[in-house]
């Protein structure tokens, strides 16, 4: 597949916040030169005289005093918005017991991302966070695409009206290409998302947990955009969609190759660290025994992960959507 510039940052997310405290931190970013760095260094004199005009054209006194004042007080400006603070914990499971080690509880209650935004960067990153209380106005379910509410979304299959329309054209496509279409996941509340991650901390523990789904708030499923999405012969041929080698059938290449053209975008495709030595569709063997994903795959997929080829999300049709 190739992506466009505009789907790019979807496909560079960082780590998940809860792995830092799991003993994963993201890699540093090189730190780039000033704008106006020369390459060569001056020659002493010439940067002497360089300080002393410097020096002459500083303010002095109180001048000085009120100008430094003036830029400490300035509020830093914040790339990813300002940062909103809920009232209570909502997901408070994730307050209690050994899991408290893991989450501060500012961390259950921060967000930053506008949901309404078609483009909006939902993601594993502390500033990839949408509020609780956050959900689409503009639903649908997909079946009849009637109109429906946040809360009739908790037992109806929902997304917004313009991914659903997208998604409608989609299936389509597949199904004319032999490969008819499954939905697995979709829309999923805040609260769903909190009941799903605490369902995989069960099975195993926080950590490992945090490596297969996505914390409340970091799921792009609350977006109302997004979709698990396979084939019905997949959905037939296994006890889940959730296992290796999706992404090597028919209808995952068919993805791969096309889902792009009816606006949807992969979010989370195998690291190029991670291909498997022969084959484009699966990661490296030597992953084996490592965690697999959940609704959201990580920026690395092990080798139990469908191979990312879930997650589509979408957008508006004049951007992108996403696969």
């Amino acid at each position: 597949m190739r992506p466009s510039l505009r789907a790019l940052p979807f496909a560079l997310t960082t780590a998940l916040v809860a792995l830092a405290a799991c003993g994963k931190s993201a890699p540093q970013a090189p730190q780039e030169p000033p704008a106006d760095a020369a390459l060569d260094a001056p020659p002493r004199d010439a940067a002497l005289s360089a300080l002393s005009a410097n020096d002459a054209a500083l303010p002095t006194g109180d001048a000085s005093a009120d100008a430094s004042a003036e830029a400490t007080d300035a509020p830093p400006k914040d790339p990813y918005g300002a940062m909103k603070e809920s009232a209570r914990i909502a997901c408070a499971v994730l307050a209690k017991g050994a899991q408290k080690n893991f989450l501060a509880p500012r961390d259950l209650k921060a967000s930053f991302v506008d949901g309404d935004d078609l483009l909006a960067l939902v993601n594993r990153s502390p500033q990839g966070a949408l509020a609780p209380d956050y959900a689409p106005t503009d639903m649908v379910d997909v079946v009849k695409f009637q109109p429906r509410s946040p809360a009739d979304c908790e037992k109806y299959q929902c997304l917004r009206k313009e991914a659903a329309m997208a998604m409608k054209d989609l299936l389509a496509a597949m199904a004319r290409a032999g490969v008819p279409g499954h939905i697995e996941s979709v829309y999923r509340s805040y609260l769903a998302q909190c009941v799903t991650f605490q369902g995989w901390v069960k099975r195993s523990d926080f950590c490992s947990a945090a490596e297969q789904s996505a914390l409340p708030g970091h799921s792009q499923h609350q977006l109302g955009t997004t979709i698990d999405l396979f084939t019905a012969e997949w959905k037939a041929s296994g006890e889940t969609v959730f296992r290796q080698g999706f992404g090597c059938t028919k209808g995952g290449k068919w993805l791969v190759e096309h889902a792009w053209e009816h606006g949807f975008v992969f979010p989370y495709p195998i690291h190029p660290d991670d291909l498997h030595e022969k084959e484009t569709c699966i990661p490296r063997g030597d992953h084996e025994g490592e965690s697999s994903v959940s609704s959201v795959a990580p920026t690395r997929p092990t080798s139990k992960s469908p191979i990312a080829i879930r997650g589509l999300r979408g957008f508006s049709r004049s951007a992108r959507f996403s696969v």
